[in-house]
């Protein structure tokens, strides 16, 4: 079997490689492993996608974090996290969103974009974008030494 649900904790487990072909809606944390595979959409309260997966609906979660080489369709969060050589249709997110170096077509978000430098953004809208280097790797801006 592809899917363990644990009620006590709240979590549900896609093992490695594992297929979900319907719609899954649980309240709880989403962990899928590598190379896991959605065809339906997702909807939890937290959703962790590991390195390879595929999701081919839509993903409705407040965090959401796709594992990198990832290719994905939509997601709708409140904050979003996607690794490295993702790529992707749309992000709308209410908060916050973190993307390394993938290739999304619209990200959307009412809150801050980090962008990592060689990202490839089709449309980006946002009230505030951050681009650097390591936007990935510091949450907070380093600030500038004053001079001498």
């Amino acid at each position: 079997m592809d899917i363990r649900v644990d009620t006590q904790k709240k979590v549900v487990v896609v093992k490695r490689g594992g297929v979900v072909v319907k719609n899954l809606t649980f309240d709880g944390k989403l962990i899928a492993g590598a190379g896991s595979s959605f065809l339906g959409n997702v909807r939890v309260k937290e959703a962790y996608f590991g390195k390879g997966c595929l999701i081919n609906g839509t993903v409705e979660a407040e965090k959401v974090v796709i594992g990198a080489g990832s290719r994905f369709n939509t997601v709708m969060c409140e904050t979003a996290l996607v690794l490295n050589k993702c790529r992707g249709n749309t992000i709308k997110a209410k908060g916050d969103v973190r993307i390394g170096n993938s290739n999304i077509s619209v990200v959307e978000s009412e809150g801050t974009v980090f962008v990592d430098g060689s990202a490839k953004l089709g449309k980006l809208v946002a009230s505030k974008v951050i681009a650097r280097s390591d936007a990935l790797h510091s949450s907070k801006l380093k600030e500038e030494s004053p001079e001498s």
